[in-house]
C-alpha cells in the first residue's frame, strides 16, 4: 500500500486515501479510524522517545555506570545484583573490542573514565581501536532496537533463575508405599 501510495505527491495521496475510506464498510471505517490514532499516537510517543534516548555513544556503558551509581547508595542485595547487572553491559563493549582485534581492557577503562568525567557520547571507534565521540562520528543506535535487547535479555535472566530455583528446591518427601505390587 506504501509503494501504491508513493506515485502520487501529498494531494494526490490525500485524494487516494479518501476515496479508498469512502469505500468502506462503517465497521472497517472505525476499524481504520482506531488503526491510524493508534499507529499516530505510537510513532509520536516513539519519535520522542527516539530524540530523548538515541545517545549516540556507548549506551550499554552509558547504562552501567548510571546502575553503578544507584548501587552505591541501594542497601542489602539488591546492590549486589545491581552491580552484576551494570558489568554485564560493560561486557557487551569488551567482546565488540576483542572481535576487532583491540585491547579490551584498556579500550573499557578509558571508556568508563570518560563517561565517569561526564563525557557521555563517547563510545568505541573501532576503525581506529580508539574511544571517540559517536555523535562527532555520526554513529548512532535505534532506541527501539536497544530496549528490544534489554527487554529479552532481562527475560531470559528471570527464566533461568526461575530454572535454577526450581531445580535447587528440596525434593518433597515420599510417602512409603503401601500398595500391594
Amino acid at each position: 500500500m506504501v509503494t501504491w501510495l508513493d506515485q502520487w505527491n501529498k494531494s494526490g495521496q490525500t485524494v487516494a486515501l479518501f476515496k479508498l475510506l469512502t469505500k468502506l464498510a462503517p465497521i472497517q471505517a472505525r476499524f481504520a479510524s482506531i488503526a491510524i490514532d493508534y499507529s499516530l499516537t505510537d510513532s509520536t510517543e516513539l519519535a520522542l522517545q527516539e530524540q530523548e534516548a538515541n545517545n549516540p555513544g556507548c549506551s550499554e556503558m552509558l547504562m552501567a555506570c548510571a546502575i553503578q551509581s544507584e548501587a552505591t547508595q541501594t542497601p542489602g542485595k539488591e546492590a549486589v545484583a545491581m552491580e552484576a547487572f551494570a558489568r554485564a553491559l560493560q561486557m557487551l563493549p569488551i567482546i565488540i573490542a576483542d572481535n576487532a582485534g583491540y585491547d579490551s581492557a584498556q579500550l573499557i577503562s578509558e571508556l568508563r573514565a570518560a563517561h565517569t568525567q561526564g563525557n557521555e557520547t563517547y563510545g568505541l571507534n573501532m576503525d581506529i581501536g580508539k574511544i571517540g565521540c559517536m555523535k562527532e562520528l555520526g554513529i548512532t543506535e535505534s532506541f527501539v532496537v536497544k530496549r528490544q535487547v534489554l527487554l529479552s535479555a532481562a527475560e531470559a535472566a528471570e527464566m533461568i533463575i526461575r530454572v535454577d530455583s526450581i531445580i535447587k528446591a528440596a525434593p518433597r518427601k515420599r510417602e512409603q508405599d503401601r500398595g500391594h505390587c
